[in-house]
C-alpha cells in the first residue's frame, strides 16, 4: 500500500568515480576520506535543495566544520577543513551570500520518489516487458532489409572514428598538462589550487603571486613542496597563515610573510607544524621574546638564501 513517503538516493555516474576531479582528491594523503565525506555532504543536505544549512523558525544557518564534524563523527577537523577548501576549488561546492555552502550540480546528483511513484514505475515496467518482446521481433525482420546493414556498419565506423579522435584530443589535453620537472611530473592543478589559495591572503594584508613561469626558483620551490607534502598539505599551512598575527606582519618589525619565503624548503615546516600560530590567550609573557627569536631566525634565513643564490 502506497504511503506517500518520499525516498532519497544518490545519483553518482560511473564517470565521476573515473573523472579529473576524483582521480586528483584521491592523489591526496587523505584521498579516500575526501571522496567519503563528499558523498556524505550530499546526503546531509538531501532535503533541503543541495545547501549545507539548517533553518531554525526563520533563521537560517549555515554549516560549519563543526557542525560537520558532529554529523559525519568519521573526520577531523582539519581533514574537513582542507576538504571543504578542495570542494569549492575543484567546483564540486560553492559559497552563497551568507556563508550557505551548495552542492554544485545537485538536482542531478540526488534522486527522489515516493513509495506510490514507485509502484507505478514497477507496474510499468512490467508491461513493457511484453511489449520489447514484439520489438525484438521487429528489430530482426528489419535487419534484412537490403543495404540497411551497409548503412549501419557505416554509422558504427564514423563513431568509432569520432571516439578515436576525441580519445586522441583528450590525450593532447592532458599531455599539456603535465610539467616535467627534475624526472618527476607535477600537475598544473595542483600549481593552480595552491596559487588561487595563496592570493586569497590578498585580504590578509599579503601580497599575491601576480606571476609563476616554470623555469622560476619559486616555481621549482614549489612543485619541490608539493612533492614532498602533496597539495593538501600546502593547503593546510597557507590556512595557518590566515591565523597567525606575526606572518601578517603584527610583529614590531611589521616582516610579512612572502611566497618566495614560504615555499623555501628550511622555511616551509616551520609554517606547516604551526610555529607561527597565535598565542594562547593564557600563554605565559615570555611569548613575545620566544617571537623576536623567530624573527631574528627568519631574517638569518633570508640572508643566508642570498647569499646562497
Amino acid at each position: 500500500m502506497a504511503t506517500g513517503r518520499k525516498f532519497y538516493w544518490i545519483k553518482l555516474k560511473k564517470d565521476f568515480m573515473d573523472g579529473d576531479t576524483v582521480d586528483f582528491l584521491m592523489a591526496q594523503k587523505n584521498g579516500a576520506q575526501y571522496v567519503v565525506l563528499y558523498q556524505m555532504l550530499c546526503l546531509m543536505c538531501i532535503n533541503t535543495d543541495g545547501k549545507l544549512s539548517r533553518q531554525i523558525g526563520e533563521v537560517i544557518i549555515p554549516f560549519d566544520v563543526d557542525k560537520i564534524q558532529r554529523d559525519c563523527k568519521y573526520f577531523s577537523r582539519d581533514t574537513i577543513t582542507i576538504a571543504l577548501g578542495l570542494f569549492k576549488r575543484l567546483g564540486l561546492i560553492y559559497e552563497q551570500s551568507g556563508g550557505i555552502m551548495i552542492i554544485s550540480d545537485f538536482e542531478n546528483i540526488i534522486g527522489s520518489e515516493t513509495d506510490y511513484a514507485k509502484q507505478k514505475r514497477l507496474q510499468r515496467q512490467g508491461g513493457q516487458e511484453h511489449g520489447n518482446l514484439a520489438d525484438s521481433s521487429a528489430d530482426n525482420v528489419h535487419t534484412n532489409v537490403p543495404g540497411l546493414s551497409i548503412q549501419r556498419k557505416s554509422i558504427e565506423k564514423e563513431i568509432r572514428e569520432r571516439d578515436k579522435r576525441l580519445d586522441k584530443e583528450k590525450d593532447k589535453e592532458e599531455d599539456e598538462n603535465i610539467i616535467t620537472v627534475s624526472g618527476e611530473t607535477v600537475c598544473q592543478t595542483d600549481v593552480r589550487l595552491v596559487v588561487d589559495a595563496w592570493n586569497e591572503l590578498q585580504g590578509y594584508g599579503i601580497k599575491p603571486v601576480s606571476k609563476l613561469s616554470s623555469n622560476s626558483k619559486r616555481y621549482q620551490s614549489l612543485t619541490a613542496r608539493i612533492k614532498q607534502y602533496n597539495t593538501a598539505g600546502i593547503l593546510s599551512a597557507i590556512e595557518k597563515i590566515k591565523h597567525s598575527d606575526f606572518l601578517q606582519g603584527k610583529n614590531k618589525h611589521g616582516w610579512t610573510i612572502t611566497f618566495d619565503w614560504f615555499v623555501l624548503p628550511n622555511n616551509f615546516p616551520k609554517v606547516f607544524e604551526g610555529n607561527y600560530d597565535n598565542p594562547e590567550k593564557n600563554a605565559h609573557a615570555g611569548r613575545q621574546s620566544q617571537l623576536d627569536y623567530l624573527l631574528n631566525s627568519i631574517k638569518e634565513d633570508e640572508e643566508s638564501d642570498q647569499n646562497g643564490d
